[in-house]
């Protein structure tokens, strides 16, 4: 029992000894423990104002305890403290203990401490200086971060280890690394914007990842000799560097290395480097020459990416990869020579480049998405036999290229391949295609001609749109469609004649073809495809070589002249006479087929004849009932009716006659609604023509109006001049016309 309560006391005493309270003295809060005090943070209140930290205090129990440390976090946030002042007897301070006390101009850190822990000092940026002591070996990470006020500061040689992101965001002008020092880790100088210059001792070989990004006012900087690798980021945004020497015994240079130092002229690539990071070099704008000495097996995407004063690079015989967007934007890279040894371009390889020549050579089988878009200088392309496939967009916006051959290896080419490509007029497209796809040759605005390999049966949507003089397609007859927009603006084309092999026209797909005259449609075609010819004024004959296709109303223009095969003409007439009234029987065939019926206006006293076969004649009839020769008047009056009967048809070399086209002239009192004879001057010519179902008046005022009515005198519709003439669509065979007081009735032909 004795045994016992002796080992019961001497627990007790034991914990007695680290028993520990909390006590708040002189309004400071204070953790004590055996003789020593701990400063912490008040849970009530924040400190304020200039902190004075006592050697030791008094305690409730009267008695006095050394005061040894600063909690963690104990003034974090006291953005109201404007100084701190701390006794000797310190050791040790705690992590973030000042972190954001924004307003801290002053604290001293005692000689006893060792280690400055993490983020301690971090955001104070009213701190202008500080004192590390002899005696600290450890700078914790971001210990001084955002210090923004602190331009100088001196590391002592004591210090061992400097600690991730210690003086990122700090005001620092300049610093020495004692030679204790042998890695300067990540984030160590970021965004340092006032450092202009550091000394690295040769006891240095690490430099981590982000290691001086940002540090926007540093020009130069020694690398030393032993450092074996460039950590990602660790230069970026370094925009004064203007040149920096990579040691021989750097192996990896890592991704983002560079990137944005913008003041980089000139860099020598050592031959000890294996390996250079995507996005390297990137948006090095001043960079001019790069001397690659090394051996790497790959140029990874976006390294060169807008180095825009780039002139020069020489590309080692061991690389076999340029990574997407490699040289995308370098618009002063006018050549470059790709080693044999390449046998990959990737995506938007050199996309924006300044190239104005370039040779592929024969070990690339394929050229990706983009690869020289928008090139505007590029002239000429070497594409050799090797390359099967053309990516998307491969030579989009290349606007100085004249001429191009696809060799017969290719077999499928994508989208957009040479859209924009304006000065393109010379294209050679193999056999082996098979198709060619959307927009391909889309803003092509100087392509003549086109000739559609007999390996195509298909042509995409807007494939050819805004080739605004493309005047000849020489379709094969292996095609059986045409896409969406296909042709559209194609405003040079004036005629087109398509195989027989051809079934499907997508809709506006020759929109716009506004000099377009003439039209084939064979007999396979089934569907006109909505709106196909939308827009196309100038339609003068359409021939059609089989049974009704379905044509829209907006497939056509409605005063094109019809002519289809003469066993189908009243079905032509039943199933569109109502949207086309000029549909002729078309009875010749394909070496002799007839002339267009001609047109007949009225002008000024003149008759006025047209027709747009070429070397066409016209051959006219006026008859009138008035017209007799020795007839008898019965009872001496006779009735006139004051009208020409006219009938015209064309004929022209290898043409058949046409079909006649009709119409009569009346003429009209001018002043008034009585009739009392034929006087020049006192009457007007005023012709009428019917086509199909639609009612023609020539001859009429500027915006005067015409009436038409059926014999029963109910309206069937009004039209109003324009041009001279007005126009209105009837049903009835006989109508009667009005204009202003008079009437005129009309048989429908």
């Amino acid at each position: 029992m004795r045994r016992v309560l002796a080992i019961l006391a001497l627990i007790l005493g034991t914990c007695s000894s680290f028993a520990q309270k909390y006590e708040i003295i002189d309004e400071y809060r204070y953790q004590l423990r055996n003789d020593e005090a701990i400063l912490t943070s008040n849970e009530t209140w924040k400190y304020t104002g200039d902190i004075v930290v006592p050697s030791k205090v008094k305690a409730s129990d009267g008695k006095s305890y050394k005061v040894t440390g600063i909690d963690d976090r104990c003034f974090q946030n006291c953005k109201t403290v404007t100084s701190v002042t701390l006794p000797s007897t310190i050791s040790k301070i705690g992590q973030y203990c000042f972190a954001d006390c924004e307003q801290m101009k002053s604290v001293n850190i005692p000689s006893a401490v060792k280690t400055i822990s993490q983020y301690t000092f971090s955001n104070c940026r009213s701190l202008t200086s500080i004192e590390i002591p002899s005696g600290v070996t450890r700078l914790g990470e971001y210990c001084f971060s955002g210090c923004s006020g602190i331009a100088s500061i001196k590391i002592p040689a004591a210090v061992t280890e400097i600690a991730q992101g210690c003086f990122a965001g700090t005001g620092l002008t300049s610093i020495e690394i004692p030679s204790s020092i042998s890695r300067l880790p990540g984030y160590c100088f970021e965004r340092c914007k006032n450092l202009r210059s550091i000394r690295i001792p040769s006891t240095v070989t690490l430099i981590g990842d982000w290691c001086f990004y940002g540090c926007s006012s540093l020009t130069a900087i020694d690398i030393p000799r032993h450092v074996p690798h460039l950590g990602s980021s660790c230069f970026s945004g370094c925009s004064s560097l203007k040149s920096i020497e990579i040691p021989p015994y750097v192996e990896y240079i890592q991704d983002y290395c560079f990137k944005n130092c913008e003041g980089l002229e000139s860099i020598t690539i050592p031959s000890s480097v294996t390996s250079i990071g995507g996005n390297c070099f990137e948006n090095c704008t001043s960079l001019t020459t790069v001397n690659n000495k090394s051996f790497i097996k790959y140029l990874p995407g976006n390294c060169f990416k807008n180095c825009t004063s780039l002139i020069t690079i020489n590309v080692p015989s061991t690389v076999t990869l340029f990574g997407e967007y490699c040289f995308d934007g370098c618009t002063s890279l006018e050549h470059i020579s790709i080693p044999s040894s390449v046998n990959t371009i990737g995506k938007n390889c050199f996309s924006n480049s300044g190239l104005k020549n370039i040779a592929i050579p024969k070990s690339i089988t394929s050229l990706s998405h983009g690869c020289f878009q928008g090139c505007s200088q590029l002239v000429n392309v070497d594409i050799p036999s090797s390359v099967t496939s053309i990516g998307y967009a491969c030579f989009s916006g290349c606007t100085s290229l004249e001429a191009i051959a696809i060799p017969s290896s290719v077999t499928s080419i994508e989208g957009c391949i040479f859209k924009n490509c304006s000065n393109l007029k010379d294209v050679s497209l193999p056999s082996t295609l098979s198709t060619i796809t959307y927009e391909s040759f889309s803003g092509c605005s100087s392509l003549e001609r086109i000739v559609i390999p007999s390996s195509i049966t298909n042509l995409s949507n807007e494939a050819f749109k805004g080739c605004t003089k493309l005047s000849h397609i020489e379709f094969p007859s292996s095609i059986t469609s045409i896409g969406v927009s296909c042709f559209s603006n194609c405003v040079s084309l004036t005629s087109l004649e398509f195989p027989s092999s051809f079934t499907i026209f997508g809709s506006r797909c020759f929109e716009n073809c506004t000099n377009l005259e003439s039209l084939v449609i064979p007999a396979s075609v089934e569907n006109l495809g909505q709106g196909s010819f939308y827009h196309c004024y100038n339609i003068k004959t359409v021939r059609f070589l089989g049974k009704v296709p379905k044509i829209n109303e907006s497939d056509l223009v409605k005063t094109a002249s019809l002519y289809v095969p003469k066993d189908y003409l009243q079905d032509y007439k039943k199933a569109i006479g109502n949207k086309y009234p000029k549909i002729y029987a078309w009875t010749g065939d394909a070496e002799h087929p007839l002339c267009e019926v001609p047109s007949i206006a009225y002008s000024d006293g003149n008759l006025l004849f047209a027709c747009n076969t070429p070397g066409a004649q016209v051959h006219y009839s006026v008859s009138s009932a008035d017209i007799v020769t020795d007839a008898l008047a019965d009872d001496g009056q006779v009735s006139l009716v004051a009208a020409y009967d006219i009938s015209a048809y064309a004929t022209a070399e290898h043409y058949e006659k046409s079909d006649s086209e009709y119409a009569t002239i009346y003429w009209l009192p001018t002043n008034d609604g009585s009739s009392t004879g034929i006087k020049q001057t006192e009457t007007r010519g005023i012709m009428v023509s019917s086509h199909g179902n639609v009612i023609s008046v020539n001859g009429l005022d500027e915006g005067e109006t015409i009436s038409l009515y059926t014999i029963d005198g109910k309206l069937i519709g009004n039209a109003k001049a324009s041009g001279g003439m007005a126009s209105c669509t009837v049903t009835e065979p006989i109508v009667v016309v009005k204009i202003g007081e008079l009437s005129i009735k009309i048989t429908i032909r």
